[in-house]
């Protein structure tokens, strides 16, 4: 039955913190706006969600989520399959970044997140063709999201050093990096 089959996915979603922590944070009123049009009009954007064993991890949506579990609420979800946590990371951060309420920081940090992980899986040395032959494409994963987020080469760089420091401290002080983020 499609129903109760739906019912079971919903009562087994599941939120991992690692993943939520990558969602810059709803202030309060953009909570409650966020709120009253739930109320108002049901969920118009599905849930991501990600089948891992017998469970349903959250991806996409964990604001939307909170909001129908305080009022009982039914939502569209959609299953969409990674390949691993590193895939959903990276579909997380890409699909953040194309959202347009971030503040500056959240920017930074979430361009920072993602050229610090391409960086590290650029350094693959089975890929040149010889000893010292060069690969075909060059362009440095730096110039590659700068091109893509129309900043400087060096905006993307710093991006990185900013994402380590704001983990860094997050590690020690969550509050302050999210103070931070928020640009306070």
């Amino acid at each position: 039955n499609k129903n109760s089959n739906e019912l079971s996915i919903r009562d087994r979603i599941v939120i991992r913190e690692e993943f939520k922590a990558l969602i810059p944070p709803l202030s309060a009123d953009e909570l409650e706006q966020l709120e009253a049009n739930i109320l108002k009009e049901g969920v118009r954007d599905p849930l991501i969600i990600w089948s891992v064993g017998e469970s349903f991890v959250l991806v996409d949506g964990h604001n939307r989520f909170s909001v129908c579990q305080k009022h009982g609420l039914d939502f569209p979800f959609k299953q969409v399959a990674f390949k691993d946590d590193d895939d959903v990371r990276d579909w997380m951060i890409k699909n953040q970044l194309g959202r347009r309420n971030l503040s500056p920081e959240q920017q930074s940090y979430l361009r920072g997140l993602r050229y610090n992980r391409e960086k590290l899986q650029g350094r693959r040395t089975d890929l040149t063709l010889g000893q010292n032959v060069l690969k075909l494409n060059s362009e440095s994963t730096a110039e590659t999201l700068a091109k893509e987020y129309n900043v400087s080469e060096k905006t993307i760089k710093r991006d990185g050093e900013f994402a380590k420091g704001l983990d860094l401290i997050g590690a020690e002080n969550p509050v302050l990096k999210a103070q931070v983020l928020k640009g306070a």
